[in-house]
């Protein structure tokens, strides 16, 4: 084994896999626009000076947007 990499290089578990995967075909527009509203109130807590208050808003807007990914092969 090499020193560089000491750990065994294991397979991932399916459910990071699906997460990890990239998606075929164009990109929708609604769904580019929704990724880049999911910064905005992180954006303006940042520009209030208040960081920390938007970073709830901003996780929940990229879950939103994260959740329109079709999924479920199982």
């Amino acid at each position: 084994m090499s020193p560089l990499f000491p750990l065994a290089v294991r397979p991932l578990p399916p459910w990071l896999g699906h997460v990890l995967r990239t998606q075929r075909g164009p990109v929708r527009g609604g769904a580019v626009l929704r990724g880049a509203l999911a910064m905005v109130p992180l954006l303006v807590a940042v520009l209030a000076d208040r960081p920390t208050a938007g970073v709830p808003a901003a996780l929940g807007a990229m879950f939103a947007g994260i959740n329109d990914r079709p999924g479920g092969e199982h």
